[in-house]
């Protein structure tokens, strides 16, 4: 949606006069009395680990926390094996399962942060990240990935 872009920029001065129609470039709303301005759209990135699903689904079935049988299995057994290491992790409530996009292709990510000011999902501390570290297995560091 257009509105979505818009930014207040200022107030317009008393001798600004212009009258435009919708859509607004820098020009002057008549009936708000303030400056809008369309911005482009910002790339939300997303600081996180890039995720195997079918590791997932392997790893799931071997703890007993789901199946394979169908893809409705499926999918619900890489949302309960997601859920399962966040827990362990330190992070239940604060990381995310999200889809990135990685050289145009889908991925998922097991998320940390949010570069999206809107979103508030910082980064967590060192230490719940070094712990959540240790639950995957990994010594390397998050990375950020272009939210899908």
């Amino acid at each position: 949606m257009l509105l979505d872009n818009l930014l207040v920029v200022s107030a317009p001065s008393r001798t600004e006069t212009a009258h435009s129609s919708f859509p607004l470039t820098k020009r002057n709303d008549p009936c708000c009395h303030v400056q809008l301005q369309i911005l482009a759209p910002m790339s939300v990135k997303m600081l996180g680990y890039l995720i195997n699903d079918d590791e997932l689904v392997k790893y799931g079935v071997e703890l007993g926390l789901g199946t394979a049988e169908s893809e409705n299995a499926r999918e619900n057994t890489i949302v309960d094996v997601a859920t399962h290491l966040f827990a362990r992790g330190g992070l239940f409530g604060h990381g995310r399962f999200v889809g990135v996009m990685v050289n145009g292709k889908p991925r998922s990510c097991f998320a940390v942060a949010c570069n999206d000011p809107d979103e508030r999902f910082p980064p967590p501390s060192r230490a719940a990240l070094d712990r959540f570290k240790k639950v995957l297995g990994t010594e390397k560091e998050p990375r950020w990935y272009t939210y899908a």
